[in-house]
Order: structure tokens, then sequence, then C-alpha cells
């Protein structure tokens, strides 16, 4: 089995799972909360439901597509306070260095966000 898993087999496995739907302002998840579940975004408002332990256990691309998601966030926030830090070094505005201060929030969900989709621009897998 190769190292990354192929995009069409983790979909196909992703459809055998319940949907969920969320209409506008529900909340999915509050802020702090501990729910068992991986919710996978489908569409909008719409997520695949698996318990998460017995998912990423018993499912080896499922478990290797979520750790290349996290890896990649994980990348994108190191980058962002290598970026901070060499904008106070070099002594940058406070306009700026709050700007990249926002970024790095953002990717780490602080200021009391319930569930922060950042969403990816491509299928790393297609």
């Amino acid at each position: 089995m190769p190292l990354i898993p192929d995009a069409a087999v983790f979909h196909k496995r992703l459809a055998t799972l319940p949907l969920a739907t969320y209409q506008a302002g529900e909340t999915v998840l509050a802020a702090g909360s501990k729910s068992g579940r991986l919710l996978i975004l489908r569409e909008t408002s719409q997520f695949h439901i698996a318990d998460a332990a017995d998912l990423l256990a018993r499912d080896s691309v499922a478990l290797l597509y979520v750790a290349e998601v996290l890896a990649r966030r994980l990348d994108g926030t190191n980058r962002a306070l290598i970026e901070l830090k060499n904008q106070l070094q070099a002594g940058q505005p406070r306009s700026v260095i709050n700007k990249t201060v926002e970024k790095v929030e953002e990717m780490l969900g602080v200021g009391g966000a319930s569930l922060v989709y950042a969403g990816y621009p491509y299928d790393p897998y297609a």
C-alpha cells in the first residue's frame, strides 16, 4: 500500500458514513467540547460523521488523510510563526505584525471560534 492513499479510495469509504446537515448559524462544535466524532467536510454544511477513535484505529487510509491535513495546518502555522519572528527582528510596523498574529490565531483557532474550517483550495490526492 502506498504511503499516501488514493483519494478515490478515501472518498469511496466516506460515502459509507452517515451525513449530518447543519443550517447557517447552527453550532457544529462548541469551543472546548469533545464529541469523539471526526467531521469531514463534504459540502458547505454537510459532514460525514464517524466515531473518530474507531475510524482512525481501523482505517489507515483515513488516518493518513487526517494526518496529512493536520500536518499541512501545522506547517502553515510554523511558517507564520517564523514570519512573525523575522518581522519582529526586522522591526516591522505594528500593523504588519498584527496581521501575522491574526493569521496565526486563525490557524490555531484562538478567539473562541467553535468550528474553524480552514479549507483547502485543492485536493492533495488529485
